[in-house]
């Protein structure tokens, strides 16, 4: 039989690996990504860009996402725009404009997002990348065997 002293010390050991096995830390992909970093792994998604410069105004765009916004160039070039959290009209805005008397945009300017409603909001430019929707957004090197799902033969 194993004496009182001796067997508190071998639960030590145990009782440490146990509470080290509780104290880990959630994996990055467990944390959901915000803006364009959504889209890392997507063919799409270009180099950074320090400006973006219209003709004029932004004239095309599209929304992408909640905090994401694609727009066209004068050239005709796409960039996708990385907004900063908190753009509520992003979401529903029927117009992107860039503040008066500007013609070209970059990281940190403000976009003016509005809804039909009229409500506006300056919402901040965190980045810009080339985006290239011509090019299939899958990333073969990237998918991991996890991802992939067994493809079913017919049925004779």
């Amino acid at each position: 039989m194993l004496s009182k002293r001796r067997y508190r010390l071998s639960l030590i050991p145990l009782l440490s690996l146990a509470l080290a096995g509780c104290m880990t830390t959630a994996a990055p992909s467990d944390t959901p990504q915000a803006g364009v970093a959504k889209y890392k792994r997507d063919m799409r998604l270009g180099e950074s860009v320090s400006n973006i410069c219209f003709a004029g105004q932004i004239g095309a765009f599209r929304l992408f996402g909640q905090d994401t916004v694609i727009v066209k160039s004068g050239l005709g070039d796409e960039f996708i725009l990385d907004v900063a959290p908190g753009c509520s009209p992003l979401d529903i805005a029927n117009s992107v404009a860039m503040e008066t008397g500007k013609s070209c945009l970059a990281a940190q300017d403000n976009i003016i997002v509005a809804e039909s409603s009229g409500v506006s909001e300056n919402c901040t430019v965190l980045s810009i990348y080339r985006w290239n929707e011509e090019v299939d957004p899958v990333d073969l090197q990237g998918i991991r065997p996890e991802d992939v799902q067994p493809v079913m033969p017919p049925l004779k």
